[in-house]
């Protein structure tokens, strides 16, 4: 069983154990307001209301020693001044037929209207047609835009912000790339759907059929000559949304990159076209005569091979953020003299055949295959330093601070060994090194092996207890879930994780069983563990223990959660119930009993740690469901899909989407005290939504020609400050491309201090060390002999250190120069914000939002340093500056 395969060994299962999987490993939803967590017992819960029926009664008062949930003046949001009900359109009827930002204000749907059909922006309804294709609707990153195809009669048009361009004679497949049925579908999922949006929101492009041909358009002008586009390739912008590419076929034999409508070289085939982070630098593989391939760089051409890439031309060309280093596989012909090579930064290693570079491009690491006694041998190469040789190479991971962590098969048996620096594991069947997890402080690691079947988790070399299954928790994919496997404890010293053995379900530290389930609190000092007698009988009983002390005696104990400041816990108990409009699901809350629901499906805590939103539904009695802050009921619905119930980033502001029994598709927010009741959108521009023609030149190869009648419509007159630094620094050679900000005598002096906003989100859980983002300075500077002036664009790099990720600010632009600095790590201007979020955030950086979507849940706040980083757009954030680099 190699390391690719311990990913799914838990995955062959009756549902029965799938939705145990779920229950048991929801501890590890505990830092923030949306999280939650289970115990599993002698039957599953359900953590999503099904599509309950019209006729069901409410939710039963609970005893007389309890507090019953209370409803609010009323559900329809008329008569309650905490909360605010709009219709969006019809019901979408599915979560992939819904379109939301990523600070989820804005919602897209395509629905009937009357006899034909409509777009709904945030419930506002489009103009009629006989068909949208597009479905949902693509928005933009601030909500305010939004593109669809759509069909008049037998004419098909694109629609942008209500106006029609067109008519066309059709439009590609719509793809939507990673989205499912099982979440919505959110702002540039993926980079290459035939209608995309700039990350700043200020430009759109598309691709349309015209006859049999096709055409790249960009802000409503034709941007490619007669030909197809390439339907593989696509649109896509740079990350800073001031440059978009596609890959225009003229002919069959000819293809050429398209860059904001200039033209670059012809060649046989053009493959995988990639701009670096800094959005500076563009890259593809490209065919020169068949059978020959050489990597493009701005337009540079580098040697020839038989092959650039890995399985497919141009696959895992990896590039630095800031485009300054270059490492790839290439294949010689054997009168060259050879078989693979890794070529970084112009230099070709021979007989190679996989690469990997850090993110800052620093730390090189590739695979050597030496024949050795009639017998192939492979050696890891760091850094131009070569270890061990080894029988068959298994899987390579880079740690935090960028060195390699690897595993090898080797000795009689050809067992598996991991091996991290000069230190080699035990024997092993089988080790995933997606497993992998770092303590905070970079010092300990653990990860999950398997010997004779039986897994267990290792900490720093030691081995533990040998279990059936390690479970992950569920996540959109298997890499989240192997993130969200395990977690250190607040000492670091240990780890927690869940396993399962003999068909029941544990929570355990290190070799300790603490319990059949449980969760830990986000400060990582309190654990409710959870103690089931009979389980997988009838009789079966559950009891929770938090802080030493027993709770009352249930029979089964689900939804687990702590507040995000660790001083709250609530769950859910419930009893046999043998009608679901009679209860029996108990909500406790810090001991004492507050309610008793049909069924309950979901517990949130909010960012204060203060108020409680619960929802429950019935699927015994297929009852409503109904939502409830505090215990007090304020709304009703008939499907409430549970990735749509969260706290919108004011932190105030709690929303929900849902269909009640008119078949309406609603919008609800709750308001506590404080709420920002406008909600106004927090997305910020991260780009300055010019074009600069001299880097676009410079990119595409020269002075390509402009296709069709014009360039894009946002050409600016000349290139911006950041641009314009690039252009002149000049392209190099195809292997090293970098282009960094110049440390020049303007740089302000040590110890200034400088305070920038953040233009885009920063998630070190998702965005690799050395990852580069856009902010701008809030307040101007004079240091007396350098002016930085308010608004002047500034660079933030993200960094991880031994013991914990970072930012620090790299670059100003200062006199329209881009100049090189040092700083201090930041620090948030709130310093009250960053102190109540770290302790939120210590739990998601390891298991995020359970089943839901990667990018940070809007409820986190502001975190600059620690264990994880997350800054959303608009944050501020001081440095201190040091010595000009």
């Amino acid at each position: 069983m190699t390391g690719t395969n311990i990913t799914h060994f838990h995955q062959a299962r009756t549902f029965r154990t799938r939705v145990a999987l779920t229950l048991t490993m929801l501890m590890l939803l505990v830092a923030a307001a949306s999280g939650q967590g289970a115990s599993r017992t002698n039957r599953p819960t359900t953590s999503s209301p099904a599509q309950p029926s019209k006729n069901s009664a409410p939710p039963a008062a609970g005893n007389t020693n309890s507090a019953a949930p209370t409803p609010a003046n009323s559900d329809s949001g008329g008569s309650n001044q905490n909360v605010e009900i709009i219709e969006l359109g019809p019901d979408p009827g599915a979560f992939a037929n819904i379109a939301l930002t990523t600070d989820l204000r804005h919602v897209a749907i395509v629905g009937a209207s009357g006899s034909r059909s409509a777009a709904f922006l945030d419930g506002q309804p489009g103009e009629k047609y006989d068909q949208i294709s597009t479905v949902p609707p693509v928005l933009s990153a601030d909500g305010k835009r939004m593109a669809y195809a759509a069909r008049k009669g037998a004419q098909w048009f694109m629609v942008v912000d209500g106006k029609e361009y067109g008519p066309y004679t059709g439009f590609p497949t719509f793809q939507h790339g990673q989205s499912s049925n099982n979440q919505p579908v959110e702002f540039q999922m993926t980079p290459h759907w035939p209608i995309v949006f700039s990350p700043d929101s200020k430009h759109v492009a598309f691709i349309a059929l015209k006859g049999n041909q096709s055409v790249a358009v960009e802000d409503g002008k034709e941007i490619t000559s007669q030909g197809l586009i390439d339907g593989v390739t696509s649109l896509f912008f740079s990350k800073q949304g001031d440059h978009l590419v596609c890959v225009l076929r003229d002919t069959p034999a000819t293809a050429s990159i398209v860059l904001d409508g200039v033209i670059g070289p012809k060649y046989g085939g053009v493959a995988r076209p990639q701009f670096s982070d800094d959005g500076h630098h563009l890259l593809y593989v490209a065919t020169k005569t068949p059978g020959k391939y050489t990597l493009v760089v701005d337009g540079k051409e580098g040697p020839l091979y038989d092959w650039v890439g890995t399985d497919n031309p141009g696959a895992n060309v990896l590039i630095s953020s800031d485009g300054a280093h270059i490492a790839y596989v290439a294949r010689q012909s054997k009168a060259q003299g050879g078989n693979s090579v890794v070529v970084m930064d112009g230099k070709e290693a021979p007989n190679a055949d996989r690469v990997w570079m850090s993110p800052d491009g620093k730390n090189f690491t590739y695979l050597t295959r030496q024949k050795a006694v009639g017998q192939e041998r492979v050696t890891i190469v760091i850094n131009g330093k070569p270890g061990l040789e080894y029988n068959v190479f298994d899987d390579l991971r880079l740690a935090p601070d960028g060195h390699p962590i690897y595993t090898v098969r080797g000795g009689p048996n050809s067992k598996l060994f991991l091996v991290d620096g000069d230190k080699e594991s035990d024997a092993y069947d089988s080790v995933s090194l997606n497993s992998i997890h770092f303590s905070p402080n970079g010092k300990h690691m653990a990860y999950v092996a398997m010997i004779n079947n039986r897994f267990f988790v290792v900490l720093d070399g030691k081995k533990f207890k040998l279990f059936s299954e390690i479970q992950r928790p569920p996540a959109p994919n298997s890499q989240l879930a192997d993130e969200r496997m395990m977690r250190f404890t607040a000492d670091q010293q240990h780890v927690l994780y869940h396993a399962r053995d003999n068909n029941n379900s544990y929570l355990v530290k290190d070799d300790q069983i603490l319990g059949d389930d449980g969760v830990v609190s986000p400060d990582d000092r309190r654990v409710a563990s959870v103690k089931v007698s009979g389980q997988g009988t009838s009789s079966a009983t559950a009891q929770v223990t938090l802080d030493g002390q027993t709770g009352p005696t249930f029979g089964m104990i689900t939804k687990m959660v702590f507040s995000p400041d660790s001083k709250h816990f609530a769950y859910i108990g419930s009893n046999t119930v043998a009608n679901g409009n009679n209860g029996g699901f108990i909500l406790m809350v810090d001991g004492v009993q507050k309610g008793e629901y049909p069924e309950v499906a979901e517990l949130q805590y909010s960012p204060d740690s203060q108020h409680l939103f619960s929802f429950s539904t019935s699927h015994l009695s297929g009852g409503p469901g109904t939502a409830y802050m505090d215990q007090r009921l304020f709304f009703t619905s008939y499907w409430l899909p549970g990735y749509n119930n969260e706290w919108l980033d004011d932190h105030r502001t709690f929303q929900a989407l849902g269909r009640k029994n008119d078949m309406v598709f609603y919008r609800v927010r709750y308001f506590l005290p404080g709420a920002d009741r406008n909600q106004r959108n927090t997305a910020a521009s991260t780009g300055t939504g010019e074009v600069d023609m001299q880097e676009t030149r410079r990119m595409s190869g020269g002075s390509g020609a402009v296709s069709a009648s014009a360039a894009p419509s946002s050409t600016a007159a000349g290139p911006t400050a950041a641009s314009a630094s690039a252009a002149a620094s000049g392209s190099g050679a195809a292997a090293s491309t970098g282009t960094t900000a110049s440390a020049t005598q303007n740089a302000p002096p040590r110890g200034t201090i400088v305070e920038v906003k953040m233009n885009e989100p920063v998630d070190s859980n998702s965005n690799p060390g050395g990852k580069q983002y856009h902010a701008s300075v809030t307040t101007a500077v004079d240091s007396g002999n350098v002016v930085i002036a308010q608004g002047a664009a500034a660079t933030v790099t993200l960094v991880r250190n031994a013991s914990a990720w970072t930012v620090h600010l790299s670059s100003l632009v200062i006199n329209g120069q881009a100049v090189a600095v040092t700083s201090s790590s930041a620090s948030v201007t709130s310093s009250a914000q960053n102190t109540v979020s770290k302790a939120e955030n210590s739990v998601r950086s390891v298991l995020g939002g359970l089943g839901r979507r990667s990018n940070p849940p809007p409820s986190a706040a502001a975190v600059a340093s620690g264990d994880r980083v997350i800054l959303p757009p608009g944050v501020k954030l001081h440095f201190v500056l040091g010595a000009t680099p």
